[in-house]
């Protein structure tokens, strides 16, 4: 091979390589400049080439009409191939959109709503020792969302979540302290130990 071949060969290395990488940098900087219609080029590019992301904006940008029209389909597609790749953010706004079926303010079309795809998220993100993942679980096993009400198991899931930092959770162990009979306060600690040694990201006291 001559060196005038190496060289062009590398150079449509480079190119692409250097493309690639402008494109998930543009797709984050016209994003946050709320630039969205110039936003979606690049991120769609990005978003092909597995970059998490581009994924998690373009996720966003079909969900809030911004650059593009409002696709329901879309969003799940580009959030859930983040998610599965662990991507806490696109985690977060697809177990949410799961477990509201749309938003806090209510439905939307396109989304059903479905406890047991949310909770499946929030699950992976908090055995992984996500604190806001691991106050779901609380929550969910509290209002009994999709499993039934588990107030042992809500607790240790709060204790969990709050020894990583979540202060709103340290307010769901002490009300369900506060229900729970002496024997489910014996087996809700011995959940703690156990939750403690496999998914918290500190040490956990009772």
């Amino acid at each position: 091979m001559n060196r005038l071949t190496l060289t062009l060969i590398l150079g449509i290395f480079l190119s692409s390589t250097v493309s690639a990488e402008s494109a998930a940098s543009l797709c984050n900087r016209l994003f946050d400049d709320a630039s969205y219609s110039e936003a979606v080029t690049p991120c769609s590019s990005a978003a092909e080439e597995g970059d998490l992301n581009a994924q998690t904006i373009l996720g966003e940008l079909y969900d809030s009409s911004n650059g593009v029209a409002v696709d329901a389909v879309q969003s799940a597609r580009w959030w859930g191939e983040a998610a599965a790749r662990g991507y806490l953010p696109a985690q977060n706004l697809l177990a949410l959109k799961y477990y509201y079926g749309g938003t806090v303010f209510g439905p939307e079309e396109g989304w059903k709503q479905d406890y047991n795809k949310a909770m499946e998220i929030w699950r992976s993100s908090a055995e992984q020792g996500e604190p806001t993942s691991q106050f779901m679980l609380g929550e969910m096993y509290k209002l009994g969302q999709g499993v039934a009400r588990d107030p042992e198991t809500a607790y240790a899931w709060f204790m969990i979540s709050s020894q990583g930092g979540y202060k709103l959770a340290t307010d769901g162990a002490m009300e369900m302290s506060r229900i729970m009979t002496p024997q489910q306060k014996q087996q809700a600690r011995q959940l703690l130990e156990d939750y403690s040694l496999l998914f918290s990201k500190k040490p956990v006291s009772q």
